[in-house]
């Protein structure tokens, strides 16, 4: 989820649609009123209630000084994180305190003080209890605006006005899909215009679906009637695979049309992340490389290049937005739909199993570590341990994410023995004591994450890991440098940052690890000698200034 004042500009907002725009000045004429004070626009997905609630929110910050609060509601939301998520947009700090009543008493009183608000909370799939998130509506000029798929969610809500977003009519379809394809750069053959019609009216007149379409006809060179003939029927053959007139089936015609296997990689991936997730493009772009799909480059910076348009790929074709999170990240985001859809591709081939961000208590039961699995995220859950003796016979696992489970303190050490091919192991985030031993048999792991493990304090020897090509031990309370750490001869990235307890690098270590192009260092550690010549070659240092 993702809080802030909604202050970017929503000029490009465009309502699809006769009946939309009518719906949209309803609501508007509502606002003004004083005696509303809730409204509920309810419809289903891909029918535009979010692009409705955005541009009601720009009419709110250009015509008003209204202060507009944005809320996205992940389907796994808690009230904690709905709190948390609120003060930050108001300016209200709750990290020192853990009662969620009081928390809620601290944000009503922080409403108090403002004249005129207006809360958004966008994608709500259930009654949310807005005592617990400040009582916004018993606050003068306290306002609420609700989107969901159910009626009844905003009804249970206590909103006063309810408005249905409707589906496009046929020709308003027609008019966006071609004002979407090009309007006329784009010509479409007169014989088959028909079996384009037709596939326009199988997306439901939802807009999220004929965009998505149009983008990916876009995208090919139809300069003739076969070509388009060809790509029409295959998306006439995706829609009806299956369930009838599925909205994930159409959605999967832009998945197919990435031709290149590395690009469909890359697009799967990012489902391994949880619903509504703002994921940093750099640090996306960073997993590619690790994950070998981006082809290795001179530079990091090709690298990255190659990884940024592969983004910008996936963007144009809409399977991925742009998006900038709480520190000005330049991110992507999935729309619901489409993570949907990329989840149901991974249930075969590659077989993903991924519970991110699901308040997850316990660890899959080992039944459940199928021996297909190609990847495994159980990230951002509330793991405390891995039962003793669980081994998860996986032995095509190339990545496993489990950063995030700030509980996690104990993993066996039989859980990783039958995971020869893992190739990224994310444990960042946990307060994990002690690294099993069974990690120093993972000999094609090309990334170890241990970010801000807080009560790591020394990991098994790495002499066996000679594929590693980045060692995250940034935040962890290890003492001293790993062993065998001079031996990687393909280590990329180290990272040694905020590492309290780490004074000083051996001489000779870094001149040994020929392949470094990125160090990161505390401005504590201390580099001698030799060592700092070696800095000064790096593609990238942070740490202390060199000379």
């Amino acid at each position: 989820m993702e809080a802030n004042e909604a202050r970017e500009s929503f000029f490009t907002t465009k309502l699809f649609g006769q009946e939309t725009k009518r719906t949209c000045e309803r609501i508007w004429r509502c606002l003004k009123k004083d005696k509303v004070t809730s409204i509920g626009i309810y419809g289903v997905k891909g029918v535009g209630k979010t692009t409705l609630a955005k541009l009601i929110n720009h009419l709110l910050q250009q015509k008003t000084q209204s202060q507009v609060i944005w809320i996205n509601i992940s389907q796994e939301f808690s009230i904690k994180e709905l709190q948390n998520d609120i003060a930050a947009a108001i300016g209200l700090d709750l990290l020192e305190e853990e009662d969620e009543e009081k928390r809620a008493i601290a944000l009503h009183e922080s409403f108090k003080g403002k004249k005129d608000f207006v809360l958004i909370l966008d994608d709500a799939l259930e009654d949310i209890p807005l005592k617990m998130l400040g009582n916004p509506l018993k606050v003068e000029g306290g306002r609420l605006i609700v989107t969901s798929c159910l009626l009844e969610t905003c009804r249970k809500m206590g909103c006063q006005r309810k408005f249905g977003v409707k589906k496009l009519e046929e020709e308003e379809s027609w008019s966006l899909f071609i004002e979407k394809l090009g309007n006329e750069k784009v010509v479409i053959p007169q014989e088959v215009e028909e079996m384009a019609k037709f596939v326009v009216n199988n997306c439901g007149g939802l807009p999220l679906r004929i965009i998505t379409i149009a983008k990916s006809l876009k995208g090919l060179e139809l300069d003739g009637l076969n070509k388009w003939k060809k790509a029409l029927e295959n998306i006439i053959q995706e829609s009806f695979k299956g369930e009838n007139n599925d909205v994930i089936q159409m959605l999967l015609y832009s998945f197919n049309c990435l031709k290149e296997q590395n690009l469909q990689q890359c697009f799967l991936y990012c489902c391994l992340y949880p619903e509504d997730e703002k994921i940093p493009k750099d640090q996306l772009i960073s997993r590619f490389i690790l994950e070998g799909l981006i082809d290795t480059k001179e530079t990091r910076e090709a690298e990255f290049e190659q990884g940024y348009e592969i983004l910008s790929r996936l963007e144009s074709v809409c399977l991925l937005e742009s998006a900038i999170d709480s520190k000005g990240n330049q991110c992507v985001k999935m729309h619901n739909l489409i993570r949907d859809m990329a989840m149901r591709i991974t249930y075969e081939n590659p077989m993903f199993m991924v519970k991110a961000g699901v308040q997850l208590n316990d660890a899959p039961k080992e039944h459940e570590w199928l021996e297909n699995l190609d990847k495994v995220s159980l990230m951002r859950n509330k793991i405390a341990e891995i039962p003793a003796g669980t081994s998860a016979k996986c032995p095509k696992l190339t990545t496993l994410m489990l950063q995030q489970n700030y509980h996690l303190w104990k993993i066996p050490d039989s859980f990783f023995e039958h995971m020869k091919a893992l190739r990224v192991l994310d444990i960042s985030h946990t307060c994990i004591e002690k690294l099993p031993d069974s990690v120093s048999d993972l000999e094609n792991l090309t990334a170890l994450l241990l970010a801000f493990c807080w009560n790591l304090r020394s990991i098994p020897t790495l002499e066996k890991l000679k594929a590693l090509q980045e060692l995250d031990l940034s935040g962890t309370a290890i003492q001293t440098m790993p062993e065998a750490l001079e031996t990687m001869l393909n280590l990329k990235s180290l990272n040694l940052h905020a590492m309290r307890w780490l004074e000083k690098i051996p001489i000779g270590i870094l001149s040994q690890i020929s392949s470094l192009k990125r160090l990161v260092l505390s401005h504590h550690t201390d580099v001698e000698g030799e060592e700092l010549e070696e800095l000064k070659e790096l593609e990238e240092f942070q740490g202390f200034p060199i000379n």
